[in-house]
């Protein structure tokens, strides 16, 4: 009898841990398609009606602060994000470098590349196994640095996350694209208008056929223009 309760215990807990698996990744499918709002109600009906899911929940609130942000609300991004480390930091998860990551990203929406970078720099004392996180770090600090228009140490954050992806992830994939991109975007930002170009080039002819292709040519065809009108 013993044994038969035991078995019917481990078959509850594999059962509601499930249940909060297939939640969260519901609500990240939808997220994924832009359903921003509707992502969010699903995570925290998930987080009230499962408060004994203390992993489940630190991601919940973590997924819900990204939604927050893609809907430009920063002060309910912000909030969220520190929820998610709260429980993070109590269970002493391995996750809590997201969070910083995830600042990092909160504080350039608010315009705070200062307090970004606190974020950030923070974030990389962690032990990060995911080599996109971790290289998102670094291209997130080359943003704050272009903001604040500290040219060299952008250069050599972006160098640093090029390195990360091309040794993790090979010299044709897609993330590099995006860190391309972003890295020229920094460029832009700091009056280095032919690097950015090269930059979008590369960034181009990675990125496969799409909005995002069409828009990195839509780049480049602008700065070809205007570095033209400037000879």
């Amino acid at each position: 009898m013993r044994r038969i309760l035991f078995q019917s215990l481990l078959v509850l807990v594999s059962c509601t841990a499930l249940a909060g698996q297939n939640a969260l990744a519901e609500a990240e499918q939808l997220a994924t398609a832009e359903q921003y709002a509707s992502s969010s109600a699903a995570l925290l009906n998930f987080i009230e009606d499962h408060p004994q899911r203390k992993h489940d929940i630190a991601r919940a609130w973590w997924l819900h602060s990204q939604n927050q942000l893609a809907l430009g609300e920063i002060d309910a991004a912000r909030a969220a994000n520190d929820s998610s480390l709260l429980h993070r930091n109590r269970l002493r998860s391995r996750d809590i470098a997201e969070n910083y990551w995830l600042r990092g990203k909160i504080e350039l929406g608010a315009n705070r590349a200062d307090r970004a970078l606190e974020a950030l720099n923070l974030g990389m004392n962690f032990l990060i196994e995911d080599p996109l996180i971790f290289a998102d770090l670094h291209v997130l600090s080359g943003r704050a640095y272009a903001a604040l228009n500290h040219k060299d140490d952008a250069q050599d954050a972006f160098a640093t996350a090029f390195d990360i992806l091309s040794i993790e992830l090979g010299d044709s994939h897609e993330a590099l694209a995006d860190l391309y991109f972003q890295w020229g975007q920094a460029l832009h930002l700091m009056q280095e208008l032919g690097p950015a170009r090269e930059k979008w080039i590369q960034a181009y002819h990675i990125f496969p056929n799409g909005w995002q292709k069409a828009t990195t040519a839509l780049w480049i065809w602008r700065i070809t223009h205007h570095l033209r009108y400037q000879e």
